[in-house]
């Protein structure tokens, strides 16, 4: 028999979780739900389901999300949406935040329809890319056992 897991299933940051999925339940036809880095407390697969949960909002509702997330994840969620062709390009904008000698700088990052960011996703992946790295080589080179 196939397991089947649910959000507040998991058991992680049900608070949290709580808290965004009210506002979007209450939200009427159309508006706009902002959302403030919704994977805090919960696991990868929790925060890929939370995708799919917007996006079924997206359509049944026409509901808008505003988000902030350092989630690799989520991100990596919506690409795929576009990828799968359940959401166009256009219909995803993803804006890179830097802080630089104090002068915020935003770039929009640019999608092809197969989910791509042109030129990469600056600044992700490069620390688990780092302990990959330095684990293949403590594991090449540590002692034998």
């Amino acid at each position: 028999s196939k397991q089947h897991s649910s959000l507040i299933g998991e058991g992680l940051g049900s608070q949290q979780l709580l808290s965004m999925l009210v506002p979007i339940a209450l939200a009427g036809k159309g508006e706009t739900v902002f959302i403030e880095e919704p994977e805090i407390h919960l696991h990868p697969k929790a925060q890929a389901e939370l995708v799919e949960f917007f996006h079924r909002a997206r359509k049944d509702k026409g509901l808008q999300f505003v988000m902030a997330t350092h989630s690799e994840h989520i991100l990596l969620k919506f690409l795929n949406l576009v990828a799968k062709k359940e959401i166009t390009k256009d219909e995803v904008g993803i804006y890179y935040f830097t802080n630089q000698d104090e002068v915020v700088r935003v770039e929009e990052l640019e999608l092809n329809d197969k989910g791509m960011v042109r030129g990469g996703l600056p600044g992700f992946f490069d620390e688990s890319l780092s302990i990959m790295d330095e684990f293949l080589s403590a594991v090449e080179n540590g002692p034998e056992e």
